[in-house]
């Protein structure tokens, strides 16, 4: 998924991040050496934080952890529709139309869910 953000130089998904994090994103994160860099939101979940209006790890060029992502950023524009109860392509994707929607990637998404539900209950 990533060559086509990065043929388009879009950093959409990057501005005003709410992107989850499970444990595997937290010790991944903090292997590379940073430290604060996500917040707990009211629902309980730990998300990445932002700086200036963008997720704390873009400088408004490229992302600083771009191999180290986390699993939600890698599989973006792949969202779960709570309205619709599947997966889908996020409409705010503005190149959505580039990727496509596998049964494997929607595993993922649900897996993702799955554990960021069981992080939150802990």
């Amino acid at each position: 998924m990533k060559n086509v953000c990065l043929a388009h130089n879009c950093i959409k998904c990057c501005l005003k991040t709410q992107m989850a994090l499970n444990d595997s994103d937290i010790r991944k994160i903090r292997g590379l050496g940073f430290k604060n860099f996500f917040k707990v939101n009211k629902r309980g979940m730990r998300q990445l934080k932002n700086h200036n209006g963008k997720c704390v790890f873009h400088n408004g060029k490229i992302c600083k952890i771009y191999n180290s992502r986390p699993i939600g950023c890698r599989l973006y524009p792949a969202v779960f529709d709570e309205f619709e109860n599947k997966v889908i392509l996020d409409n705010h994707c503005p190149f959505r139309e580039e990727f496509r929607l596998t049964s494997t990637i929607s595993q993922k998404i649900i897996k993702l869910l799955n554990e960021l539900d069981e992080n939150k209950r802990k």
